[in-house]
């Protein structure tokens, strides 16, 4: 079996797909992707005029060259829409019907529906168009199709981290095994994302500079304070999880800086200095690894403080990254005494004016005294695959976080 993405799905020849979901859930938007796919379009529609389609087609596809034509059916009679359908179905276009349940309307005997929809499928599979059916939840005589459509494709809208966005759902590809049955996407990047693929790399690309989103700047970093706390949900693989803390010391070799690299117990020499050998080349002789050692410094907040200091790099443009799973063992032995050291290891950041961001998950007692002091804080986590992260202190929109590591990419997209 193959497997295919959603919009494989939505512009194969001969199909007939149904978009499902609720009024404003983004079921245009993925109907005017699939337009732009195959580059030869008829869009009928019962309520948005010629002009506005147009400019959503220039905004989900900057520079789209194709063939758009645009059929207003506010009429809603359906033996001129089966006309037009089977026409353009015959040269081979995408046709989308906007919406099924304004064709059906008026209709409200399940036996007078069928004949419609029969009429439909039978256009679709004489042609090597494909054909899209939009529906709104609002005619049940609607729902129909999708028994007899070969795609069904359901649009949600979710929260993730307290932001509402847009979520895909393919429930049938006919003939066909379904890998990624969940997508998110975003009208701010006009993008439709699959969930991360991170397996065992034969490889790590040099990593490219991160854009980051406005809460990720330099400017902004500096702004709200440079000493960041990035929470980390429990469940995100240990693997994703180490990329990330990777690419983001890559970013900053790449920007000049010195790293120091504050180990974690879960993490080897070898194979984070062999990571970022892969993603900033030589710049990762600019890395400093640092071991932390509690018991060593009998749990005494002076003590660790001369111990770590004693192996940190000094100077100008200099990042400390810390995996606070290094500090777990103190935190939860003594946790006055952690917190004495916190304040030491803040009063450091802010006299050299550098930056520390910590790694580590709420379950941590050393994740918890952090929160208290940190002047930023972002929360990462992953559902269905993805990898989101939010600025929860300042508060930002949502992003999903796209990372290819053998292309060195690290993107962030805008979801909310």
């Amino acid at each position: 079996m193959n497997y295919r993405e959603v919009l494989d799905i939505l512009t194969t020849p001969g199909y007939v797909s149904m978009i499902e979901g609720p009024p404003g859930s983004g079921k245009t938007f993925l109907a005017l992707k699939a337009c732009a796919k195959r580059g030869r379009a008829t869009y009928m529609s019962f309520a948005e005029p010629d002009h506005s389609l147009r400019q959503k087609l220039t905004y989900v596809e900057p520079g789209f060259s194709g063939e758009f034509k645009v059929v207003s059916l506010l009429s809603g009679k359906p033996d001129y829409t089966f006309g037009l359908v089977k026409e353009s179905l015959e040269r081979g276009e995408v046709v989308v019907i906007d919406s099924l349940d304004a064709l059906l309307y008026g209709i409200t005997k399940e036996e007078d529906v069928r004949p419609f929809l029969q009429i439909l499928y039978a256009s679709a599979k004489q042609g090597d168009g494909s054909l899209i059916m939009v529906a709104e939840d609002v005619n049940p005589n609607a729902r129909q199709l999708g028994f007899v459509a070969d795609a069904l494709i359901r649009i949600n809208v979710v929260e993730v981290l307290d932001e509402k966005v847009k979520q895909i759902i393919v429930l049938k590809d006919r003939d066909y095994e379904i890998e990624n049955s969940v997508y998110y996407f975003s009208f701010f990047d006009k993008g439709i994302h699959r969930p991360l693929k991170i397996t065992q790399q034969k490889a790590i690309g040099k990593a490219r500079l991160v854009e980051p989103p406005p809460f990720v700047s330099q400017e902004a970093i500096y702004r709200s304070g440079a000493y960041i706390l990035l929470v980390h949900d429990q469940n995100i693989p240990d693997d994703v999880i180490r990329l990330y803390r990777e690419f983001f010391a890559a970013d900053y070799l790449q920007k000049g800086y010195v790293v120091n690299y504050i180990l974690g117990p879960n993490e080897t020499e070898e194979v984070v200095l062999g990571e970022l050998h892969g993603l900033a080349g030589d710049l990762y002789r600019n890395v400093k690894l640092v071991k932390v050692n509690p018991r060593a410094a009998s749990y005494r907040a002076d003590e660790l403080y001369r111990q770590v200091m004693g192996q940190l790099i000094k100077g100008e443009k200099v990042v400390d990254q810390v995996n606070l799973l290094a500090y777990e063992e103190f935190a939860a032995k003594d946790p006055v005494e952690f917190e004495l050291y916190v304040n030491m290891a803040i009063r450091e950041t802010v006299e050299a004016k550098k930056v520390t961001a910590l790694f580590g998950t709420p379950q941590l007692r050393a994740t918890d005294t952090e929160m208290k002091y940190a002047s930023q804080v972002r929360r990462l986590t992953i559902l269905n695959g993805f990898l989101f992260v939010r600025s929860i202190k300042p508060m930002s929109p949502l992003y999903l976080v796209e990372i290819d590591p053998e292309l060195g990419n690290l993107t962030y997209s805008r979801l909310s």
